[in-house]
């Protein structure tokens, strides 16, 4: 991963303003939360934490929350000593590195590409989904390894540098552990799903800067949670869901501006401009898209779905949790909620098919 950003004096005033506006926040919404009606959260709890996450993301610099944050390696580390496990890092090409959990390699393997706008690394939140996960397929006797990629950041690093590092993990996969693409489960959350669905469309229209993938085989499946499929904010429940959800959209415009550092929108990064036929034959044996109906991206993942669906014969499965946010099983995680829908319905589809 590039070098975190060191942090200037403005940043230090940034984040000490940024803390001051949160903690007043917190202040607030704890207050008026149970007042929130139907626009806001589902419980008084998630709605304090969704406010007072809202509040940070768009007050805080990029620099400042990168600079704080461990990197996904770090995170990756941290977690596996709280397991008493032994961390396994490998350096990839384009600058990458993956993180093994499980048995390295053996049965299937979940290929895992994190969420976080393309400007936050992974947190514990996604190696304990997988460490679960794991766990859950040994009790039924079957063998389940995870492989999480980091990937660089915006802005330090800017479309198509991600696609490029996925293709690096993918093809280490293929080329140095001897894991063929059927033996792959493919998933990625928010973002990650982003950077999964352009995959996809590499794999089938390659991209004239990423490596080819050396392998002509489809995944064993594809699990797209809460996928960021355009940076575009005009969709109704950006407004409707907008007091429910988690995401803010000033910070998501920030982010996606950072990401794409004024390039050129393409198929690749806003996967739902791409039409129906542009699916067409896509290296999946079968796709899984899960979204909360109370995030503020779930206009968009119905349309994309639409889209995506028409191709894969049957082996197609969309799950829409009533009243549940943007990527809740990572979140419910991070500040150990309780699990709902979208987690049950992630572990079932994996697992039945590992």
């Amino acid at each position: 991963m590039a070098q975190k950003p060191s942090l200037a004096t403005s940043d230090w005033l940034n984040l000490a303003k940024t803390l001051a506006i949160t903690t007043a926040t917190l202040v607030l919404s704890s207050v008026t939360a149970p007042f929130r009606g139907t626009s806001g959260a589902s419980t008084y709890k998630r709605h304090v934490i969704y406010t007072v996450m809202k509040a940070f993301t768009r007050n805080a610099s990029v620099r400042g929350t990168q600079a704080l944050s461990p990197t996904t390696v770090e995170a990756y580390q941290k977690f596996v000593k709280s397991k008493s496990l032994t961390p396994d890092v490998v350096d990839l090409s384009e600058g990458a590195k993956g993180c093994w959990l499980g048995d390295k390699g053996k049965g299937t393997v979940l290929l895992w590409f994190h969420g976080g706008g393309y400007a936050l690394m992974a947190n514990a939140g996604h190696f304990q989904l997988g460490w679960d996960l794991i766990q859950s397929a040994r009790e039924k006797g079957r063998d389940l390894s995870c492989f999480y990629l980091q990937y660089d950041v915006a802005p330090g690093a800017t479309y198509p540098t991600q696609l490029k590092q996925a293709v690096a993990a993918i093809n280490h996969l293929i080329e140095v552990e001897s894991v063929p693409l059927s033996r792959i489960i493919l998933g990625g959350d928010s973002a990650g799903g982003n950077l999964s669905l352009a995959v996809l469309s590499h794999i089938s229209h390659p991209h004239p800067e990423a490596s080819p993938v050396h392998n002509k085989d489809r995944f064993k499946g594809v699990v797209l949670v809460s996928p960021w499929v355009t940076f575009d904010q005009t969709a109704s429940s950006m407004k409707s869901n907008a007091g429910k959800d988690l995401l803010d959209l000033v910070t998501l415009r920030k982010w996606s501006d950072n990401f794409m550092a004024g390039t050129d929108l393409d198929f690749y990064n806003t996967p739902l401009t791409a039409g129906e036929d542009w699916w067409e034959g896509i290296a999946a044996s079968e796709i899984a898209v899960i979204a909360g109906g109370d995030e503020i991206f779930v206009d968009d993942i119905r349309c994309f779905v639409e889209k995506l669906k028409k191709h894969q014969e049957g082996k197609f499965t969309y799950v829409e949790i009533k009243g549940e946010a943007h990527d809740a099983p990572i979140l419910d995680y991070m500040f150990k909620l309780s699990h709902g829908e979208q987690k049950r319905a992630i572990d079932t589809w994996i697992l039945e098919r590992v």
